[in-house]
């Protein structure tokens, strides 16, 4: 997997893999809140020069979620407030992909949104998703 550019914060390390394709690599079990929901939304601007974009969260086998990440993700997904074209979260651990299906299923996301257990067909689907959007 060829990286363009790429930016680590303590609890994630953010990669460009294309223009407009972001992959987030979860490096703790540290439990998201706003703050770093929003400086990650900041580094995938930076990123991809504010332009429109796909974000895979690469879970694993940790569980980072929290009642707070998940209304953050919910929450801040106007179509004014971002330019995501995609979203995968890929997670093997059995309560992140509750997790991640109950965000999938309650909140709705205005984004296309898919949960995967490895990281090729997250990008596959992304890749489908951003071509289908030109």
């Amino acid at each position: 997997m060829l990286v363009l550019d790429k930016m680590t914060l303590s609890f994630a390390e953010l990669s460009l893999l294309k223009e407009n394709l972001v992959v987030i690599d979860y490096l703790t079990d540290e439990p998201l809140n706003v703050e770093k929901g929003i400086e990650m939304l900041e580094i995938v601007k930076k990123l991809t020069n504010n332009q429109p974009s796909a974000v895979i969260h690469n879970i694993g086998d940790k569980y980072i979620f929290s009642t707070d990440a998940l209304r953050f993700m919910g929450s801040q997904l106007t179509t004014d407030s971002h330019s995501y074209s995609a979203r995968a979260i890929v997670a093997t651990n059995p309560a992140a992909r509750i997790a991640a299906n109950n965000f999938i299923n309650l909140y709705k996301p205005l984004t296309p949104t898919q949960l995967f257990s490895e990281l090729e067909p997250a990008i596959s689907w992304v890749e489908g998703v951003l071509a289908q959007a030109k």
